[in-house]
């Protein structure tokens, strides 16, 4: 049971880097993972569900990992977590950030991540456009760019940037 899980999971990570996930098939999927339809069935309906249960399963270890942070007073260290977390998660993962075929299933991340935290609503929903779009859009830079500065140096310019503003920048 576990082994056909990992090998469609597996499967379904390399079919997420080589091509739009519009364009994944139950079929190819199995082909991949060396399944039958029907395995695959017995723990999914469909792809939609795989791909839910992929992002609840990112949103929760990311959320896990900074549990203990409160924003905005620990915002540095939740700007480093996510930097270091999305760095351990591979090619799917950086596909899933930095594409805009993904940006439907980033924002349900996104909202995931939120809801575990369990900041107030208001306060989650202006931190969360400030810290997810500006990490976002910071780390899908580094990503695009080919990682040519370190991850060390992404991060100080995300603490800069997020935490003193563009202002305390100059």
């Amino acid at each position: 049971m576990q082994k056909t899980i990992e090998a469609v999971y597996r499967s379904f990570e390399q079919l997420l880097c080589e091509k739009e996930y519009e364009k994944i098939t139950v079929t190819e999927l199995c082909a991949l993972a060396v399944i039958n339809k029907k395995a695959f069935y017995v723990y999914y309906t469909d792809l939609n569900e795989l791909l839910a249960e992929m992002q609840g399963q990112l949103s929760r270890a990311y959320a896990q990992r900074v549990a203990a942070y409160q924003l905005p007073r620990d915002a540095k260290q939740v700007i480093r977590e996510f930097f270091l977390f999305s760095a351990e998660q591979g090619e799917a993962y950086e596909r899933i950030t930095c594409s805009e075929t993904f940006q439907y299933i980033r924002g349900q991340m996104i909202r995931n991540v939120q809801e575990e935290t369990k900041i107030d609503p208001f306060t989650s929903t202006l931190l969360g456009v400030l810290m997810s779009t500006a990490l976002l859009e910071i780390y899908k830079y580094w990503v695009m760019s080919g990682k040519k500065q370190s991850i060390e140096e992404d991060i100080a310019t995300a603490t800069s940037l997020i935490c003193a503003g563009l202002v305390g920048t100059l």
